[in-house]
């Protein structure tokens, strides 16, 4: 077969025409990332944000890729808001979370509102064929982290990395956000910035304070409400006695507090109003010792909330609460004839006598318990003459509480250690009384006898 001239000008243009197509489609090989604020322009402006409004806004990210390779996107605070006079917004005001359902393919991290870091934070891997997809990402300023006023600008880094490594792509976004001089809250604890700690170790424990200082209020009505839940609770979810925590409210300014003196908390009361300037709320807390020496033993733990309301702004203040009940288990002896039983002047023939001991156990443990009885010396007179066992005798009653009496009936003095008392299962404080009875028998040696008796704690 022969090719004659025009022939090969066709060949050769045809081979021509495939190469340059195989050209074009190397050089249309993407791995591109863009990012874009949903109410448009390149940078992303938050406006004027006060304290009394959450900002929010929202920024599109799109990836358009044909390396069929899998990829991850991280963002991160490469420049933090800074003022014009050189101040830092909190690192904490910024925040950040992903749309849920904003993507079509892969998987969306960060779909729970946290604040934005200074490392590498991952919010998006593509599926296994690396294809490409887009979301949105939401970014917010909390009112409650604003301390300080100016015109903040900061900058966001966005970075597209292949998992299997390789090139990598970024892009930036410039934040801007002014924060005009206006209201300000402060609070000051008595155990940090938002903590009050009580405890029952020593009067100065029984007491802590709270201050609320405000300033910028622009001649409007300022009202501020005080709320809890549920009272304190320890690690078995179980409440304080609602009598025990007090609280009373004093300002710098006349006639704006309201509950002067110690109050049990409630739901939503209002503790002040004024059109105050600036003040200082400053709430006290106290413990009531009597009611506090009945309650179990533990770590309560719990939260106040504290309203700022006016026109136009509604501010949130959290306390947190913390009261240590310290354990106590203690056991108090008296006798009402002012020592330890002794029988004086015991003839043969003379009436059988009882003495009485008085024996109260202080506890708050929660925990049941015992009272050991244990006669460290027989009962005998001066001269050392022993009185026989089974003309001694003992009873024990209980007096207040709960609980159960091993000598229900006057029953021979045990020479060994014995439990003479049960408590509850709750292990609930009470009142003992033993009555110890001496009846004189014939034969007898005439005298003063006494003996030793020791009682204990235990727990069951």
């Amino acid at each position: 077969m022969t090719i004659n001239n025009n022939n090969r000008i066709v060949i050769f243009f045809f081979l021509l025409v495939i190469v340059f197509f195989s050209f074009c489609r190397v050089s249309e090989s993407a791995f591109d990332l863009s990012v874009s604020p949903l109410r448009g322009g390149s940078s992303l402006r938050f406006g004027r944000v006060t304290s009394a409004q959450t900002a929010n806004q929202e920024v599109r990210l799109r990836i358009n890729t044909n390396q069929g390779v899998q990829y991850q996107v991280f963002q991160s605070m490469i420049e933090p808001l800074i003022s014009e006079k050189g101040e830092p917004l909190r690192a904490s005001a910024l925040k950040t979370y992903s749309i849920t359902g904003s993507n079509a393919l892969g998987t969306l991290y960060l779909q729970q509102m946290g604040s934005m870091k200074n490392i590498d934070d991952l919010v998006y891997t593509s599926n296994g064929a690396g294809q490409s997809d887009s979301f949105t990402m939401v970014y917010a300023i909390d009112p409650a982290q604003i301390d300080v006023p100016g015109r903040f600008s900061g900058k966001i880094l966005y970075t597209l990395r292949p998992v299997s490594g390789g090139s990598q792509i970024q892009a930036y976004l410039d934040v801007f956000l002014e924060i005009p001089q206006d209201f300000k809250v402060q609070t000051q604890a008595s155990s940090g910035l938002d903590t009050v700690r009580l405890n029952t170790r020593g009067a100065a424990g029984l007491e802590g304070y709270f201050n609320i200082s405000f300033s910028g209020n622009l001649g409007d009505s300022l009202v501020i409400y005080q709320d809890i839940d549920r009272l304190p609770v320890n690690d078995r979810n179980e409440e304080i006695q609602k009598d025990m925590l007090k609280f009373f409210v004093s300002t710098s300014q006349e006639g704006a507090a309201k509950y002067p003196s110690p109050t049990n908390f409630a739901k939503r009361l209002m503790i002040y109003t004024s059109k105050n300037t600036s003040d200082t709320v400053n709430v006290r807390f106290s413990l009531d010792q009597e009611v506090a020496s009945k309650q179990k033993a533990g770590v309560y733990r719990g939260q106040v909330k504290y309203f700022l309301e006016k026109q136009g702004i509604a501010q949130t203040v959290l306390l947190n609460l913390e009261i240590t009940i310290d354990p106590v288990f203690q056991l108090d002896v008296s006798f009402p004839e002012g020592r330890e039983p002794r029988f004086d002047d015991v003839l043969p023939n003379s009436p059988p006598q009882v003495k009485e001991a008085i024996i109260d156990i202080k506890t708050n443990l929660g925990k049941p318990y015992m009272i050991i009885q244990k006669i460290a010396s027989p009962l005998a007179n001066v001269k050392g003459a022993v009185f026989k066992q089974e003309f001694f005798d003992m009873k024990v009653e209980n007096m207040s509480g709960q609980g159960k009496s091993s000598f229900e009936d006057f029953t021979v003095v045990p020479k060994e250690e014995r439990t003479i008392f049960q408590s509850d299962a709750k292990g609930a404080p009470c009142r003992v009384r033993v009555l110890y009875r001496l009846k004189p028998y014939p034969g007898m040696e005439p005298g003063n006898y006494l003996t030793s008796i020791v009682y204990s704690l235990g727990e069951i």
